[in-house]
């Protein structure tokens, strides 16, 4: 899949539909679009539950690898190297007030307060 196309799957995945929500993925980056590039996300514009690949907006400039929690987060993960099979794991706790957890290759990166419900 590129950016033109993708998979779109009919599902509400906003914490008040699913408070816990977890993806797990086993993926080989093949390249990054503009400094913004996801692989999962439900956006209408709150910074909802996403996988984020590479977004240089809130990494001080430099581009990092986030989960959407809801609000503006910051991130001290890397994107992933190209071409290099990752296994990645993004879980959600809960809405506001929760947690949410980024795991590559079985071992926990990053952890964030989730903001709002989304």
């Amino acid at each position: 899949l590129d950016a033109t196309n993708c998979v779109a799957v009919p599902l509400d995945i906003d914490s008040t539909a699913i408070e816990n929500l977890s993806f797990e993925l086993l993926l080989k980056q093949r390249a990054y679009h503009d400094h913004l590039s996801w692989i999962m996300s439900q956006d209408d514009g709150q910074y909802d539950r996403s996988i984020i690949m590479e977004d240089s907006r809130f990494g001080g400039g430099v581009d990092k690898l986030a989960l959407g929690v809801g609000g503006t987060y910051t991130s001290s993960v890397n994107p992933l190297a190209l071409n290099e099979y990752r296994h990645l794991v993004a879980v959600w706790e809960g809405g506001a007030g929760g947690t949410a957890s980024l795991y590559l290759d079985g071992v926990l990166q990053q952890t964030m307060d989730i903001v709002t419900d989304s």
